[in-house]
């Protein structure tokens, strides 16, 4: 055996503000993944994580981390190690922060380790101990093969996934909002919108106001009344919709609609 798993916990929410202060670290290890973005303290540095963002602590490593605005939402693995030369041989990152970009992976993997640590199915020990093994064998073997990459290929891979999302904008923008999407994406907000201007010379609220246009007079053309197309699109409320509209079609609703009538007529 080389775990004993002491505490495990998938989706843990923590509502802000929140902080872990631990000068002198755990007796343990503890390996933390973050599904929201968290500030955390290395070297005497606040560094702000990325959502999807991973670490593992060693035994005595001082933890410090902390939302102020945003609620926590993280993963979180506490266990015994008898083994301490195993994440050496693995070549797993310790006391370092990093970011595979695959975040619904890492989230699965550590539920199936809560869900057998909660049963009481025979040998759950061995399964767990299985489990781990294969967690952090796989989190490494994606770590290193990210850092194999060259930047170009890295970006180009990255530029494909983000064609895809652009034209999902464009097809169907309902109920969409960016900082979902970048958080989905295992991106923050700032971090996502970069690229995205990168890669497109635009941002990705200009694409999804076009977007929006383009359905709203699409909707309006088949006739939908004002409350359905603030259903269906996904605005917050018929003030909003209605201060919307003028900007982006430089006339009220009501006059477009009556000028677009006419013209059809």
């Amino acid at each position: 055996m080389l775990f004993s798993l002491e505490y495990c916990v998938h989706n843990a929410i923590e509502n802000a503000p929140f902080k872990i202060d631990r000068p002198e670290g755990s007796y343990r290890y503890l390996f933390f993944h973050f599904s929201t973005a968290v500030m955390i303290n290395l070297g005497g540095e606040n560094i702000q994580l990325d959502p999807g963002t991973c670490i593992l602590f060693a035994p005595g490593k001082k933890q410090y981390f902390y939302t102020e605005k945003s609620r926590l939402n993280h993963d979180y693995l506490d266990f015994v190690l008898y083994d301490n030369d195993f994440f050496k041989k693995i070549g797993f990152p310790i006391n370092k922060p990093f970011n595979i970009r695959d975040h619904e992976m890492v989230g699965k993997m550590i539920k199936e380790i809560v869900d057998e640590k909660e049963s009481d199915n025979i040998g759950l020990i061995y399964q767990i101990d299985a489990k781990l093994i294969n967690f952090f064998v796989t989190l490494s073997r994606k770590y290193h093969y990210k850092k194999t990459f060259s930047h170009d290929k890295y970006m180009n891979e990255i530029r494909e996934e983000f064609e895809k999302l652009r034209l999902e904008i464009y097809e169907k923008p309902d109920g969409l909002k960016i900082a979902n999407i970048a958080t989905e994406k295992g991106f923050s907000l700032t971090r996502f919108s970069t690229l995205y201007k990168t890669f497109f010379g635009v941002t990705p609220s200009e694409d999804l106001t076009k977007a929006r246009v383009s359905r709203v007079r699409d909707l309006l053309k088949k006739g939908y009344s004002t409350r359905e197309i603030i259903k269906m699109v996904g605005f917050s409320s018929d003030e909003y919709f209605y201060r919307w509209f003028k900007k982006n079609f430089l006339v009220t609703k009501e006059d477009y609609v009556n000028v677009f009538m006419e013209m059809e007529n």
